[in-house]
């Protein structure tokens, strides 16, 4: 085993033991930002041992031990959620010119549509390269989803924006027949959570989607924003014996402390126009918010994947992932949520090289997807469903995810 190799294995042994402190019943469970990437929602969402190339700079670091260098000049990445049956009516509430009128059966559409598990919309974009035992990169993401009971005055959501690097090492080595690599990278990043409460989640429909209503005040200037910084680490472990991967990932080691402070939307976006987060606030005054109050806790994954390569022209591979089996993530952080919630299935059969048809299950629901690769162009897409509640089938929404690509 090379000596970087083994120096790099003990820091991530070590990082397993490393803690944060107690955590005090004031302390909030954040969850990282939501990336619905179609080339894995289509596959279930399991990825811990099948992401490979920019995909792994955000799932597991052991990848950039394995494979030719693969430069992402640019990755762009689209979603939208909404209840299975009123998907298609979602995508012209958002995407359609005109304003919703009073009496208008749009306006009944997007308000069944809120109350029934919700809906919301989502981006991000990227830059990376991963190889020879290097991950750098930059993404930029974006997820918003509202949900309440009624409209007007019944409707709240979350927003979550977040820009992160990342720069990491991998390093393989040969143990007997199995080809071993592991992988550790540093993530700072730059995160604003925007919380809308029903005066706010009104306001903002009246701007973006014409609904009526009698909120006069900008919605920014009404949002509250916890926005701030913090730094994650990440570990990674493959092992690849014949056709057969096994991975494990490590992330947010250590737990992630999230430096916050408190402002309203419109300071955030009037500081960031200026290349900036707003001053951070002090201890004492109104919007302070203590460091380590609220956290991104360590999270496990372990995935196997089967990949045989008996034809060129044609190249399978099937995959299970076991999201956070122990329960150290979970939102309530009592580890109740059952083991179907935690179980991501998934494969893939690329076609030439160039033409890929995907599927799987997520959480018990069904997905698909295709994807299409010409030349140094990526296109995928993808169709799934999702659990949103604690326990299993307490909330479901369906999703649909387009991605572009220039990788080479």
């Amino acid at each position: 085993m090379p000596a970087r190799a083994i120096l790099l294995l003990t820091f991530l042994i070590a990082s397993l033991f490393v803690t944060a402190g107690p955590l005090s019943a004031k302390t909030v469970r954040e969850a990282p930002v939501s990336v619905f990437d179609p080339v894995l929602m289509a596959q279930g969402d399991s990825s811990v041992a099948s992401a490979r190339g920019y995909r792994s700079l955000f799932i597991n670091p052991a990848a950039f031990a394995l494979g030719q260098g693969n430069f992402t000049l640019l990755n762009l990445q689209g979603w939208i959620h909404s209840s299975p049956t009123q998907a298609l009516e979602s995508m012209q509430l958002f995407f359609g010119e005109s304003d919703i009128e009073e009496g208008d059966t749009s306006l009944s559409r997007l308000e069944r549509q809120l109350s029934s598990n919700g809906m919301g919309v989502g981006a991000a974009g990227g830059i990376g390269y991963v190889g020879g035992g290097l991950g750098l990169g930059l993404r930029f993401a974006s997820d918003s989803y509202f949900f309440g009971e009624q409209l007007p005055g019944g409707i709240t959501g979350t927003s979550t924006s977040e820009i992160s690097f990342v720069g990491g090492l991998g390093f393989p080595f040969q143990l007997g027949p199995v080809q071993v690599a592991i992988g550790g990278s540093v993530r700072p990043f730059v995160r604003v959570r925007s919380l809308f409460d029903s005066d706010a989640s009104d306001a903002a429909l009246q701007k973006f989607l014409g609904v009526p209503g009698e909120i006069e005040e900008d919605y920014r200037d009404i949002t509250r924003s916890l926005n701030g910084y913090g730094f994650a680490l990440d570990a990674g472990l493959l092992l690849q014996y014949r056709d057969f991967t096994l991975g494990i990932a490590g992330r947010h080691l250590g737990d992630t402390r999230l430096n916050y402070s408190e402002h309203s939307l419109s300071e955030v976006r009037d500081s960031l126009s200026n290349g900036a987060l707003p001053a951070e606030k002090s201890e004492g005054e109104e919007g302070y918010i203590p460091v380590g109050q609220h956290i991104i806790p360590t999270r496990f994954d372990f995935g196997l994947m089967w990949a045989p390569r008996p034809w060129d022209v044609a190249r399978p591979q099937l995959h299970l992932e076991l999201r956070d089996p122990m329960g150290w993530a979970d939102p309530s952080g009592t580890g109740s949520q059952p083991l179907l919630y935690r179980t991501h299935l998934g494969g893939e059969l690329e076609l030439m090289r160039f033409f890929s048809i995907r599927a799987g299950l997520n959480q018990g629901r069904p997905t698909g997807g295709l994807g299409l690769r010409l030349f140094f162009f990526d296109l995928n897409m993808a169709l799934y469903g999702r659990e949103l509640g604690e326990q299993q089938g307490d909330t479901s929404s369906a999703g649909a995810a387009l991605e572009f690509g220039i990788r080479f």
